[in-house]
């Protein structure tokens, strides 16, 4: 296809973008560790390691037959058990007569921030119950970007490794995308009647991370032609105009869905660098090897079909 170039844009922005994008159905909920208030207004607390494992506390504002200013504290412990389900148990550090000495809670964690949980319960004295839990929304303080290599087959098209921080939390079963708020910038761009127009990036559909994603996802940022033996490419074309060294792109904000809005964690600056004889590609901090492709005066005239920015999880 002629003069295209493909990417990502949006029209509309603020720290909270007022049409969230919405949770889509894909892997559960990962992570159970949050610090929850129930129907009562009681405190769980719950810490989740990589291998599933749970502990935490909880603070019983007591019952019928368990005197409220004497409810003891249980200490929890259980395992994620999958698919967004998990059990503790919770064993009362002192006894209390009246009041249940071990507590089993089976939880079910959902929602567009994966911060809600149906719950059940039976104790040793015969009760059962059920409740909800919740959570504020957890969301990423940044990610890490990591450089992966360039794409089999497409030399000039670079793979980079985005990874949602802490490592700590399981971010799987919460959806994410990217965005360009503020358009792109073009210094290759120049006024040439059926050339190739000034680069305008395009918003990545939304993506759902799995629990054994580890956190990341790929982000591939190139010219996915640059190596190719066509008419011309936009390298060929930008050289041949006398424009390089010159770069386009654009600032990407990362976004990641909570129930009833979407909070940007990270942004980064995608850039495609043309050289006279050069070429590179960079998010954020992290820039590709440079290397050497092409000539400076290519003869051709262009027909160009860039894939500038392309996400997927993995």
């Amino acid at each position: 296809m002629a003069n295209k170039r493909i990417g990502w844009l949006v029209t509309t922005f603020s720290c909270f973008l007022s049409l969230p994008i919405q949770g889509i159905a894909g892997p559960a909920c990962a992570d159970a560790s949050g610090t929850y208030t129930d129907t009562l207004g009681e405190f769980i607390q719950l810490s989740q390691d990589s291998g599933g494992n749970i502990t935490g506390g909880f603070a019983s504002s007591g019952g019928n037959t368990c005197p409220p200013a004497q409810a003891p504290r249980y200490n929890l412990q259980g395992s994620y058990t999958g698919d967004g389900n998990f059990t503790v148990v919770g064993t009362a550090t002192t006894q209390v007569s009246g009041c249940p000495t071990t507590i089993t809670f089976k939880g079910s964690i959902s929602g567009g921030g994966c911060d809600d949980v149906s719950i059940s319960f039976t104790n040793n004295l015969g009760g059962i119950g059920f409740g909800a839990w919740t959570e504020a929304c957890q969301v990423p303080p940044n990610e890490t970007t990591t450089w992966k290599g360039w794409a089999p087959g497409q030399p000039t098209v670079g793979a980079f490794r985005g990874t949602m921080n802490p490592m700590s939390f399981n971010f799987g079963g919460r959806t994410w995308q990217e965005t360009f708020p503020q358009g792109g910038f073009d210094s290759c761009w120049f006024n040439n009647t059926g050339g190739i127009p000034f680069f305008s990036p395009q918003a990545s559909s939304p993506s759902t991370l799995a629990a054994t994603d580890n956190n990341s996802y790929e982000d591939d940022v190139g010219d996915a032609n640059g190596n190719k033996n066509l008419p011309s490419n936009t390298i060929a074309y930008y050289r041949r105009a006398g424009r390089a060294p010159c770069s386009y792109g654009g600032v990407q904000s990362m976004i990641i869905a909570c129930d009833t809005y979407s909070s940007v964690y990270q942004k980064n600056t995608l850039s495609i660098n043309i050289g006279t004889t050069t070429y590179s590609v960079s998010r954020g901090a992290v820039s590709s090897p440079v290397i050497v492709i092409g000539t400076s005066q290519p003869s051709d005239e262009a027909e160009v079909t860039i894939i500038a920015f392309a996400a997927v999880t993995q």
